[in-house]
């Protein structure tokens, strides 16, 4: 993995959990950019942020490496179990880097689970039995 891949996708999730969803936009790379406008970006995590809420913690589950042994370019595509406020998500964020350039994200995909609401507590209702 590029060695500063792990800590890019740290800063995109403190950045989305601050709600700091302008500050994202640098991340991402310019190959990202010609196919994603930038509000385009910002529109989907503003309706995720209203959605979901604040992500709250996130964990890799899974990585592969893709290493181009004609360049200096490597890519990292990085699976994460991702906790928002009201909602569970499978991220998959794709992270390039290219010589001595800094990792930049090159993709970004997410399957949204709801979480459901706790179930009342019970324990607390009176009964009566005859």
């Amino acid at each position: 993995m590029p060695p500063d891949a792990l800590a890019l996708a740290n800063r995109y999730y403190s950045a989305i959990g601050a709600g700091s969803l302008e500050a994202t936009t640098a991340l991402f790379s310019p190959n990202f950019y010609k196919k994603t406008p930038r509000d385009r970006l910002l529109a989907g995590l503003k309706a995720l942020r209203e959605h979901c809420g604040s992500a709250t913690s996130h964990s890799v589950t899974a990585t592969t490496i893709l290493d181009d042994f004609t360049s200096e370019k490597i890519r990292a595509n990085i699976q994460f179990t991702v906790t928002y406020d009201r909602c569970r998500s499978i991220e998959q964020m794709s992270i390039v880097k290219d010589g001595d350039a800094a990792s930049e994200i090159d993709a970004l995909a997410a399957h949204i689970d709801e979480v459901p609401q706790a179930l009342p507590d019970l324990s607390k209702r009176s009964s009566t039995t005859t």
